[in-house]
């Protein structure tokens, strides 16, 4: 091995490997070509000592791994990249093991968790959580973990920072050995959309209670009405248009409340 074909940078690393006498473990070291090009190579050394014992030359063999060393900063680069997108969107997103642990958390679960990310990193979500709703989310890891299918659900979840509302999908991780690594739980904050549904049902369910007493009040009413107009048309010798004419339109008005009450039973029990 030529010591001058060696990167400078590192010709510390092959001299440690001399010094240390770690011959058995095979190097990476980057040559440099006599036209300036740089390879990376690993090598596999066998030292040659003389008959007093002294390192005199190192025999070996050498393979250029330029190209894979290319691509795993390309696969580094690119994991930097993703980890990056995912510490930093707006979506609160963790990596859970088989067993329940986090492994990872980005910035806006740890602020939803009250807490910074490296400080929910391998604890159980029973610890994080609590136990009730920590063996929920264990139950759906493993459910997800067993499962080619993506799991939505909602849910209200008592938190550090307050009782919030979220929808949270889960889907397992496969490995490259195509085992099962662990499952991502994306969740989406829909507090303020849960409330003004809330806010909602209950204006609608208050609206609907007045216009049944309304409703009601107005039947009795109507009733009265109607009973004074046909005891009245009773009494008269002959036909009395006008009279005719109230009956009829309390008729309509018995024919609109009975609507009025369909079309609200509709709304309130529509799917």
């Amino acid at each position: 091995l030529g010591f001058k074909l060696v990167h400078p940078d590192d010709r510390p690393e092959l001299l440690r490997m001399m010094e240390n006498n770690l011959f058995n473990e095979p190097i990476q070291l980057r040559w440099v070509r006599k036209d300036g090009r740089v390879v990376w190579t690993e090598q596999h050394n066998v030292p040659i000592y003389d008959v007093d014992g002294k390192l005199v030359r190192l025999e070996g063999v050498a393979r250029d791994i330029t190209e894979r060393k290319m691509m795993e900063d390309v696969l580094r680069r690119n994991e930097e990249t993703y980890r990056s997108i995912l510490t930093h969107a707006d979506m609160a997103i963790a990596f859970f093991g088989l067993d329940g642990r986090f492994l990872f958390v980005n910035s806006l679960s740890a602020k939803i968790l009250g807490g910074k990310a490296e400080e929910f990193v391998g604890r159980s979500l029973q610890d994080v959580l609590g136990e009730r709703i920590g063996r929920i989310y264990l139950e759906r890891i493993t459910l997800a973990a067993g499962s080619v299918d993506v799991q939505t659900y909602e849910d209200h979840i008592p938190l550090p920072t307050g009782e919030r509302w979220f929808v949270s999908i889960f889907s397992r991780v496969i490995g490259s050995d195509g085992s099962v690594e662990g499952v991502h739980v994306i969740s989406l904050d829909i507090n303020e959309r849960k409330m003004m549904e809330l806010a909602l049902r209950s204006a609608n369910h208050k609206l609907n209670l007045l216009s049944s007493l309304t409703r009601h009040e107005l039947s009795n009413q109507l009733m009265v009405q109607m009973s004074s107009l046909t005891l009245m048309a009773m009494k008269q010798e002959r036909g009395d248009q006008d009279l005719e004419r109230a009956l009829e339109a309390g008729r309509r008005i018995d024919s609109i409340i009975r609507f009025s009450r369909d079309y609200e039973d509709l709304g309130a029990n529509a799917p």
